[in-house]
């Protein structure tokens, strides 16, 4: 095991037994990652830069164990630069990040002038940070996006107060102040995979809107099939949903709360009536075969 991650689970787990005034068995808590930013990267220069100073756990404000927790803080054998943790009154303990990652000597060594004792946990019950049901809800939104799927306790918040689209388009209101397309790996993965998207949502920055194209890669000889343009977001997730999921994200429904624009239900009109008029067709045709 590489040594970054054997240092960062023990001294978390060194963290919570002194801190914690009931530490009981560690497995059994629940534990929630929040980053210092939630979306977004700077202007870097290089992957390397990526990798090295910046970057986002994939779950964020959704429930976790421990081993989760260490296993998504500690990959490509980096840890944060420094992670706060608080314990909420209802025992859930918050892990508040830094979105800079380094090796755990520097960690260390970035630490040694106040208390490496800990480090990189500073714990903190001031923090004002806090983690609810809307913000679960917000969490639970961007791993299903991101991730594509959601464990069965989790899909039960939803079966309760279902997934509205209000709240989808907010989420991706956020998401593109600091993103281009989505998915952001769309190349990565193939037809029959479960985060492969047929569709995907491009942020045009220069031009200010959105566009929606097909999934090829494109070439000099070979463009992006555009399927959909609007400088509305709204417009364009729209699109998106209907088109890609038909507003059902692996079996979570998400439930419209606001008007559909007009340009898309004559789109989805004009779909139904051609099928009607080719359904007729083809009946009349079985109809009259069926008399002679």
């Amino acid at each position: 095991m590489n040594h970054s991650v054997v240092y960062f689970k023990s001294q978390f787990r060194k963290t919570l037994e002194f801190y914690l005034k009931k530490p009981g068995r560690l497995e059994e808590r629940t534990y929630v990652i929040l980053p210092e930013t939630l979306e977004g990267v700077p202007c870097v220069d290089s992957d390397s830069d990526i990798i090295n100073w910046w970057r986002l756990p994939g779950y964020i404000a959704v429930k976790l164990t421990l081993n989760e927790v260490c296993d998504l803080l500690t990959n490509r054998a980096r840890i944060p630069l420094w992670v706060k943790v608080k314990e909420q009154d209802d025992g859930i303990i918050i892990i508040h990040t830094c979105n800079r990652y380094r090796k755990w000597k520097d960690v260390v060594n970035h630490h040694r002038e106040n208390n490496a004792t800990f480090a990189p946990f500073i714990f903190d019950n001031q923090l004002p940070i806090q983690f609810d049901p809307s913000l679960e809800r917000w969490g639970l939104i961007r791993k299903l996006f991101w991730q594509r799927g959601l464990s069965l306790s989790e899909r039960s918040i939803y079966q309760q107060s279902p997934l509205l689209y209000s709240e989808v388009s907010t989420f991706f209101e956020r998401y593109f102040e600091g993103n281009i397309f989505y998915p952001g790996a769309y190349n990565h993965f193939h037809p029959g995979e479960m985060r492969y998207s047929h569709l995907v949502m491009e942020y045009d920055r220069r031009n200010n809107r959105f566009i929606v194209f097909e999934n090829e890669k494109a070439t000099a000889l070979k463009q992006k099939k555009v399927k959909y343009a609007s400088s509305n977001l709204s417009n364009t997730l729209h699109y998106y949903l209907q088109h890609e999921k038909q507003y059902c994200i692996e079996g979570v429904q998400i439930e419209i709360d606001e008007e559909i624009p007009f340009e898309l239900n004559e789109q989805k009109s004009s779909f139904k009536s051609f099928f009607k008029r080719k359904f007729g067709i083809i009946k009349n045709i079985f109809t009259f075969a069926s008399r002679n």
